[in-house]
């Protein structure tokens, strides 16, 4: 907050609206996606994709989904804190409409998702025990 200004009440709102679109996803945890100079993206296997377009304001993308399954598209405004579901589900190539504003994100995602377990960072599987370090971690010093 800059000094002088009031804090604005959606503040509280702002914060839990990302953490909320992060919960409903796959166990709230994501691989990093293959991304696009224009277009971050975080997933979890073939089943669930978010991406961010930021302070670009697209008219549409054009989405590559595989062909032998169905996906719900939603149009996620960060700004006004709105979800938009498109109607129906989709597969292989898809033109997604978009409001062409700022701070807009797009969430795709499998009704039915298969069974898939997140990677850690940089692509290691995750340690079945979260209180061990991962095997391709250093002892702290001393230890």
């Amino acid at each position: 907050m800059v000094q002088g200004q009031r804090a604005d009440r959606r503040f509280p709102a702002r914060v839990a609206f990302p953490r909320r679109i992060t919960e409903e996803g796959p166990g709230g945890a994501f691989d990093p996606a293959p991304m696009s100079l224009d277009f971050p993206r975080v997933g979890s296997g073939d089943d669930y994709f978010l991406g961010y377009f930021g302070s670009f304001r697209p008219l549409f993308r054009t989405v590559r989904l595989p062909r032998d399954r169905r996906y719900r598209v939603d149009v996620i405004d960060t700004w006004n804190m709105t979800v938009t579901p498109l109607p129906g589900t989709y597969s292989g190539t898809v033109r997604v409409d978009l409001p062409g504003r700022e701070f807009i994100a797009l969430r795709i995602s499998s009704p039915t998702p298969q069974r898939h377990r997140p990677a850690a960072a940089g692509g290691r599987p995750r340690p079945a025990d979260r209180d061990k370090p991962a095997p391709h971690t250093r002892p702290p010093r001393g230890a």
